[in-house]
Parts: structure tokens; sequence; C-alpha cells
């Protein structure tokens, strides 16, 4: 068993970790107005500029998700990405083209893609499972904070008073630094107990076939899709929407992400914990019902009263995103599965959620107005919050049915 300091430390690196990867992945987004304007950029090439890097995460996570599985390690794969991933998000800053820009957030994502399940994965294995959530929710408490609060007013500042290029080598400088401190602190999970648990299947299809025999990882594909699809809908037209339709300056609007990202803390500090006591199920369809307030809101108007709303209610997904892939994925399968499973969730819903979706809505919003965005985003949060009640409770502090390790029917 680990000691107590160990895991402490561990989750508290991977707090640091994550949040600086989630602010890599993400800074781009709160420049999209300046480079829309300093390229020309229409509504379709920001989405492609998403959708590249999102496709490169899903599949290298898949990819290496799975890997992880059949060899049992954790810590040899992630620290390389870890360490690349902060190379090329500083890489960001040579970008002088659309195209560019494509092909280096195309690299970041990939690199970036199989941090989230090996880390998850590796700490379930290092620390006590009674405290999974709550870890789960520190983990995801350090994306929000780094990319969501210190992010938005660090990178729009640097942005606007010095340069965006040199906002990207900043931001990405402490995420290399982290990684060299996990590469010397942390050790490897016991890949000979990983390994025992999985039979003598050992392939993709093998891994996922048996993956689909857990009605919970049906479902949770599905909610991965529609959470993703919203999340990174909002993400990326929310700063052209604040800027050209609600008339706020770039500087405001770092300011406004800055307020959304304190929500987004909040709801990291208290969602876990209501998963807890009521259960995963109920805690997942209310986030989603509560994600539909700001979509319908931001659809009719770019008032005051509607950033407050979408203040309040919109930073619902910091959490829930870890809900499903981190927390009730890993929960309804075996641990040979885990990152396989993980690494799945995530890839599906990059690709068709934050890939994909994203993608056609930059041409809807050339189309229709960058405010038809939202509508969509209220409508596949209230189609989540409806199959979030079709999830089997995986709360190991409530007593679980024996069906639910079994096939769904």
């Amino acid at each position: 068993m680990y000691s107590s300091k160990y895991q402490r430390t561990l989750v508290i690196l991977f707090c640091l970790s994550w949040g600086f990867v989630f602010l890599d992945r993400q800074a781009i987004t709160f420049v999209f107005p300046m480079l829309v304007e300093e390229f020309q950029m229409s509504m379709a090439e920001v989405g492609s500029i998403t959708m590249w890097c999102s496709l490169a995460f899903a599949i290298s996570g898949i990819i290496f998700g799975v890997a992880a599985d059949r060899t049992g390690y954790r810590k040899r794969l992630l620290i390389p990405f870890l360490i690349l991933g902060a190379l090329f998000s500083g890489l960001t800053a040579i970008g002088s083209t659309v195209f560019m820009l494509m092909v280096i957030r195309f690299l970041v994502g990939f690199f970036e893609g199989p941090v989230y399940p090996l880390q998850t994965t590796m700490m379930q294995q290092q620390t006590d499972p009674k405290k999974f959530a709550v870890n789960i929710g520190i983990i995801s408490m350090g994306g929000v904070i780094l990319s969501a609060i210190i992010g938005p007013i660090m990178v729009t500042q640097l942005a606007y008073h010095f340069d965006w290029h040199l906002a990207f080598i900043i931001t990405a400088t402490p995420a290399f630094i982290v990684a060299l401190i996990i590469a010397f602190y942390s050790k490897e999970v016991d890949r000979e107990k990983i390994i025992a648990g999985r039979g003598e299947k050992t392939s993709i299809w093998s891994q996922f076939a048996e993956l689909c025999k857990y009605k919970n990882f049906i479902i949770c594909v599905i909610l991965q899709i529609l959470v993703m699809g919203s999340s990174w809908g909002a993400a990326t037209y929310g700063g052209v929407f604040w800027v050209q339709e609600g008339g706020f300056t770039q500087e405001q609007f770092g300011v406004i992400m800055t307020v959304f990202g304190i929500m987004g803390v909040l709801y990291n500090l208290i969602a876990p914990r209501v998963a807890d006591r009521i259960g995963r199920r109920p805690t997942c369809a209310i986030l989603f019902f509560l994600m539909i307030i700001p979509g319908v809101a931001m659809y009719f108007s770019a008032s005051f009263f509607v950033l407050i709303l979408s203040t309040v209610f919109g930073p619902v997904q910091t959490f829930l995103i870890q809900l499903i892939q981190g927390i009730i994925g890993n929960e309804s399968v075996p641990p040979h599965l885990a990152s396989t499973n993980t690494a799945i969730l995530m890839g599906v819903g990059e690709i068709l959620g934050a890939a994909v979706l994203v993608r056609i809505l930059g041409s809807v919003a050339d189309a229709f107005g960058v405010s038809t965005v939202f509508l969509i985003s209220a409508i596949t949060a209230l189609i989540g919050g409806l199959v979030a009640l079709a999830l089997q409770e995986t709360n190991p502090n409530r007593k679980i049915p024996q069906t639910q390790t079994t096939a769904a029917k």
C-alpha cells in the first residue's frame, strides 16, 4: 500500500499536470477573436483548428490507452507525452498561417490525448478507492483553476499587451516543469496485477468487445459525445460570441472566462460530494439539465443578464466530463480495462463531439449566426440528461446490484 504522503502528492502533481495540459489545449480559444481578425478566419476555419486538435487527441488517447492496458505500464507512457505535449504547445507561437496552426494544434492534441486516461488509471491503482471520486474532482479542479481562472486573464493580457505568440510560450513552460517532477517522483503501477486480470485475449477488438458487455460503457459513450460537443462548442465560439455579439473587449472576455472558471472550481468542490451522497446517476442527469439554461439564454440574447446565467450554470460541464469518463466509466469496468475504457470514452467524445460536431457548428454559425451554436448545445444537453437516467449506479458507498457487472440485455 502506498503511503498517505505519496498519495496526496501524486494527486497534487496530477492536478497541476492536467491543469497545465488543459491550459495548453484551451489557450487558443482565448485568443480566437484576435486570430479571426489577424488571419480573416471564418467560423468554419475556427472550428477546423479545434477539430484537428480534438481528432489527434482522440486517436492517440485510444491507441495508447489500449497500449497501456496491454502492457500494464502507466508512468512509462505518461512522461514522454507530458513533455512532448508541452513542447508542441509552445511551438504554437511560430504559427503564421491558418494551415500551420492546424498542423501544430494537431500535434498538441496527439501528445496530450493519452495524458488523462494514463493519469486517472494510474491514480486509481495507487490511491484509496474510497477517495477516487474526490481525487478525480481535485484533478478536474486543477484543470479549471489553471485553464479557466488563471489562464484566460494571463493569456488575454499577454496577448493584448505583448503578443499572442508569447502567450503560448509562457503557458507551455510550467507544463514542461511539472512533467519533469512527475518523472522523478512518481512510481510505476503494479503491472503484473493489471495484466493478471485481463485474461488471454489482449487484442484491441477483444478489449472493446469486452467493454461493450457493460451497459454503462455504452451509455457513457453516448453521454461523452453529447457533453464534449456542447462543451467544446461553447469554448470554441464563446469568445467570438461575447466579443462580436456582446460588444465586450478581448480583455473583458478574459475576465468573463475567469469568473466562469471560479464557478467551475465551486462545482468541482461540491459536485463530487453530491455524487457520493445521492449517487452518480442523478448527479449526472441534473448537471446535464443545468447546461440547458445558458444555451437557450445565449441563443436569444447577449445581454449582461444572460452573461450572468452563462457564468453560473455553464461551468457544470467542467465536472460533468470527469464524472462520465473518469468516475462512472472507471467504476463500471474491471481494472484491466480501465485505461482502454477511459481512452475510448475520451476518443469517441473527442472525435464525434469536440471534432466533428464542433466543425459542423462552425458552418452552422457562418450560415445562421454564432448564437445558433448555443441553441444546439442546449438541445444536446437535454438529450444527455434524459439518457443519463438510464445509467446504473456505480457509487461504491451505495449498494450496487449484481447486474451492474453483467452484460446489457
